[in-house]
């Protein structure tokens, strides 16, 4: 009887402490995806609207395009950029497409950070719909995960997303 007792309360404590690593990995992705957000809406929306004013989409960085500029790339350790040099280095809101970054938290759990940038259609229910075509309208979506995150069915991590969109506002 005492070892049945003792398993069961050895079972809560475990259970405790896994919903417990949970709770903080998804509060670590949450933080990392909104700072993340939060760096990359501090550029500038396009590099071509830098030093001019931007009257026509057609002006703006073409999708295929979209990357860091040449000079702006960051170094990177096994194809991620563990330094934080995209801060410096990026200028506009288009150069974190496809960027990836390592971050370890102070227990030193690994995540990582990819960014996606897309242009969107204009309108009040249209700008989740990626355009093929240059828009005032970019689509900020990043993904956060570390391996002990929870799986889907297929044992896939589950990846935080957080969006957020930059809006071209050069008043004319």
């Amino acid at each position: 009887m005492l070892a049945t007792l003792a398993l069961s309360i050895n079972g809560t404590i475990i259970n405790t402490m896994s919903l417990s690593v949970e709770s903080e990995m998804a509060m670590n992705a949450h933080a990392f995806a909104q700072s993340m957000l939060d760096e990359v809406l501090t550029k500038w929306f396009d590099e071509k609207a830098i030093s001019t004013k931007i009257y026509n989409y057609s002006d703006m960085t073409p999708y295929s395009s979209l990357g860091p500029n040449f000079g702006e790339a960051v170094p990177k350790v096994n194809g991620y950029d563990v330094t934080f040099a995209s801060m410096t280095k990026f200028d506009d809101v288009d150069d974190y497409h496809k960027y990836a970054r390592k971050i370890t938290n102070n227990l030193g759990w690994v995540f990582t950070v990819i960014d996606s940038i897309d242009y969107v259609y204009e309108g009040k229910d249209s700008t989740d719909m990626r355009s093929p075509t240059q828009t005032f309208y970019k689509r900020i979506t990043v993904y956060v995960y570390n391996d002990n995150m929870a799986k889907d069915d297929a044992g896939k991590v589950i990846p935080v997303v957080m969006k957020d969109f930059a809006v071209y506002r050069r008043y004319f």
